[in-house]
């Protein structure tokens, strides 16, 4: 096992990182700006002023940051000759949309301000107290305050820490610059994981491999942290020299394995330590783009990058179409969000043995059989009568239910072969094609997912083309004549709505055929 540890300061670092997990807080009541004679209240962090502050922790695999987000407040004592001026008494500040610490009321300037001892800290509590008898003021809030287990949403994991500031002074301009310092110590965590992180603005972390059913445990307390997907790393607030061990117990492909962290009493308040179990994670950045590569390991190529694609030309799976993929996939596979791509080859073979049902078979309840799988037509058997703007991408959907039907299914004390060719088809294409658990199973396209992958035509037949791949049928031949791809749409209790990709209307775009027709197989995956 490799466990990596670094003590780094909180305020040592420059560089201000923006993140995924910190949470705005707009929509609160922001106090209006205060009168120029009345005193103004800045937070800066490390000494910096240029970079005001940081609500939580990012991170770039070695160093963290920290900076606040409108909406946060924080609170404030003046202090003068042993006593809480009353104007300042947990004065409660609040960052604005520009940057500014505003306080819950105007305090005008008075000279007794001018030699007085000002203190910050943060989060903001309305019961914060001060003991002036103390070295430190805040001396016995820090030795109560225990962070919480459950520091898993960015509001809890930001309770979970204080900071503070020392005594700072009012300057000539009647503004405090209260500069403050992290109180407790960070733990950051680095599971074993294997990932994409997009540049694509909207997508989501692609984790591909990983760590699975992780519990953390501090000492004998069953502990939640922070999870941060942009940087797949687990953040957790803790006690500064606590002499707890961290236990972190997971399974990695399928075997179970515990690590401890036992030295977590060397971390000082206003550090973190950094923690590397099995390797951590292998972030791989990446700008998706439709006609970039799926390989069979469920790793990405980009199409612009010639070498690479040459030394993976045997392990290419499909083509990128869709960057992004639609609710229907992401309600049954939550984690395949990020793209749809096709297969590099196709078959032609029919769908069953029947292109209708008879008298019979309809009477004993063949005519409907599909809705108790949960399937349903156009509600049209005209092909010029459908609405191509209203067709829905439902071709992940429909597969797997598809995948449920019984070949031999009986109704009624009668049997249809609606779907046997279309089941061996899919059952030797999943089993020649196997892909990691990250990527949903293959599916048939829909309508709209062809149409999808018509306007993406382009760059798929370039991405096609240049490994030597199955063109698509439109762009392979001139004649439309029977060149149709089965789409995963229902005509009828035998029959299917295919797909040309020849035209623009309906009518030539959209064609009907009997499951015992001989039309084009060829199937998607998402990711």
């Amino acid at each position: 096992m490799k466990k990596n540890h670094n003590l780094i300061s909180l305020y040592s670092v420059l560089t201000v990182l923006a993140v995924s997990f910190l949470v705005s807080c707009t929509a609160k009541n922001e106090p209006e700006a205060q009168p120029a004679n009345a005193l103004s209240f800045s937070i800066t962090q490390g000494g910096n002023a240029a970079r005001p502050g940081v609500r939580r922790v990012a991170t770039d695999g070695k160093t963290f940051t920290t900076t606040f987000t409108s909406g946060d407040e924080a609170g404030v004592f003046a202090v003068r000759n042993g006593e809480v001026i009353a104007e300042v008494n947990n004065l409660r500040l609040t960052l604005n949309g520009a940057g500014t610490w505003v306080p819950a009321r105007m305090v005008p300037y008075d000279a007794k301000f001018d030699d007085a001892d000002f203190y910050a800290y943060f989060p903001y509590s309305k019961d914060m107290t001060l003991n002036l008898s103390a070295d430190d003021p805040f001396a016995d809030v820090l030795a109560a305050h225990q962070p919480a287990a459950d520091q898993s949403t960015a509001e809890a994991y930001a309770a979970a820490d204080i900071m503070t500031s020392a005594a700072c002074a009012l300057n000539d301009n009647r503004a405090v610059r209260l500069n403050v310092q992290h109180r407790m110590a960070l733990v950051s965590i680095e599971m074993p994981n294997q990932a994409y992180q997009f540049t694509n603005e909207g997508l989501s972390t692609y984790v591909l491999a990983g760590a699975d059913s992780i519990t953390f445990t501090l000492g004998e307390t069953a502990v939640q942290p922070l999870f941060d997907e942009q940087t797949q790393h687990y953040l957790f607030i803790v006690r500064p020299q606590t002499e707890e061990t961290l236990t972190i117990a997971y399974q990695d492909a399928g075997v179970p394995r515990t690590s401890q962290i036992t030295n977590l009493a060397d971390v000082w308040a206003g550090e973190y330590a950094g923690y590397t179990i099995d390797g951590g994670a292998d972030i791989t950045v990446h700008t998706l783009q439709v006609g970039d590569y799926l390989l069979t390991d469920g790793t990405l190529v980009s199409k612009d990058d010639a070498a690479a694609v040459a030394a993976n030309i045997g392990n290419i799976a499909a083509v990128v179409y869709s960057v992004g993929t639609n609710p229907g996939i992401t309600d049954l596979r939550p984690a395949c969000s990020h793209g749809i791509a096709i297969a590099l080859t196709e078959k032609k073979d029919k769908w069953g043995t029947i292109g209708s049902t008879t008298s019979e078979q309809n009477a004993a309840g063949w005519s409907s059989w599909f809705t108790q799988y949960g399937m349903a037509g156009l509600g049209t058997n005209t092909n010029t009568a459908i609405d191509l703007n209203s067709l829905v991408a439902v071709g992940y959907e429909y597969t797997m239910k598809w995948v449920s039907v019984p070949v031999d299914m009986e109704i009624g004390g009668v049997k249809a072969d609606i779907n046997s060719a279309f089941a061996a088809t899919y059952a030797a294409w999943a089993e020649a094609n196997p892909m990691p658990a990250a990527n949903t199973e293959w599916f048939i396209p829909s309508l709209r997912d062809w149409m999808n992958i018509r306007e993406a035509n382009e760059a798929v037949a370039a991405s096609l083309n240049a490994v030597m791949a199955d063109d698509l049928l439109w762009n392979a031949h001139e004649q439309p004549e029977k060149l149709y791809y089965w789409s995963s749409n229902l005509r009828g209790a035998a029959a299917m709505w295919c797909y040309t990709g020849f035209g623009t209307t309906a009518g030539e775009l959209i064609q009907a055929s009997g499951n015992k027709d001989g039309r084009y197989y060829r199937f998607a995956i998402a990711f």
